[in-house]
């Protein structure tokens, strides 16, 4: 299981639900419109395993989920962390897509190649 903290409009909980073809791909989003985009993306993309839904991932529990993805400011990151560790189970992979969490080292950096010359950070929880 695959969530997406702040899944605006559904792209990486699409292009996983087709890589992966099992399991389940889920993207949480606040913001009304880009949530309405995501959802008739997802809905009439023909992949039953991606899901949106709306609403705050402050308030959405994230155990139960393999992989817990961010791609979000540095603002809400130490905190965010801090909510993966209490929450996430033992052996789930918590992964931050080019910011940093400070004072935490990935067990694993990957860099992508992109035109962000973005990073995959990864913590095993």
């Amino acid at each position: 299981r695959f969530l997406d903290l702040g899944s605006g409009f559904g792209g990486t909980v699409l292009a996983l639900a087709a890589k992966q073809g099992q399991g389940e791909c889920v993207g949480i989003e606040s913001a009304p419109l880009p949530f309405v985009f995501s959802w008739l993306r997802v809905t009439f993309s023909g992949l039953p395993q991606a899901r949106v839904v709306h609403g705050d991932f402050w308030k959405f529990d994230l155990a139960g989920y393999d992989v817990v993805y961010a791609f979000l400011s540095p603002a809400p990151m130490a905190e965010l962390f801090r909510k993966a560790r209490a929450e996430m189970l033992p052996g789930s992979l918590f992964v931050a897509n080019t910011f940093e969490v400070p004072g935490e080292t990935p067990e694993r950096t990957i860099a992508l190649e992109d035109w962000r010359r973005g990073r995959l950070l990864v913590w095993r929880m």
